[in-house]
C-alpha cells in the first residue's frame, strides 16, 4: 500500500520538474525577436545573457546563407534562431527564425494553419 503514494509522489515531482523546466516562447515585435534588435552586439556572450535558458554558440550557417558565420540560439539541441550580423560584424543585422515556439504577438508561428492565421 506505501509503494501507491511514493509513485504518485514521484510523477507529481517529475511532473513540477518538467513544468519548471519548459522555455518560455519568444515573441516578435515589429522590431525585436525577443530581446534581439539591430542595437543588440553580434557577440556571443552578449546574446547568452540575451537568452539565459538558451544554448547559445557561433556557428556556420547551413540555411539562409550557407557558410556564413552566425549566432546560433538552440534549444535542446534544435536551432531556434539563427542571427546575421551587419557587415563589419557588429551588431545583428537580421535574424532568421527556425522554430515554432517563435511567435507573433497574436500567436502566429512556424506551422501555424492558414485557419489559425485568418
Amino acid at each position: 500500500m506505501r509503494r501507491v503514494p511514493m509513485a504518485a509522489g514521484i510523477l507529481v515531482a517529475g511532473l513540477l520538474l518538467f513544468a519548471c523546466s519548459k522555455r518560455d516562447g519568444i515573441v516578435v515585435t515589429g522590431d525585436k525577436v525577443g530581446p534581439v534588435s539591430v542595437a543588440t552586439a553580434f557577440d556571443v556572450a552578449a546574446v547568452t545573457r540575451l537568452f539565459p535558458k538558451f544554448e547559445v554558440s557561433a556557428a556556420v550557417s547551413s540555411a539562409l546563407e550557407p557558410g556564413a558565420h552566425v549566432i546560433r540560439v538552440s534549444d535542446h539541441g534544435k536551432t531556434v534562431l539563427e542571427l546575421y550580423p551587419t557587415g563589419d560584424g557588429a551588431r545583428v543585422a537580421s535574424v532568421l527564425v527556425l522554430s515554432g515556439i517563435v511567435q507573433d504577438e497574436n500567436g502566429v508561428h512556424i506551422g501555424s494553419t492558414y485557419r489559425e492565421i485568418f
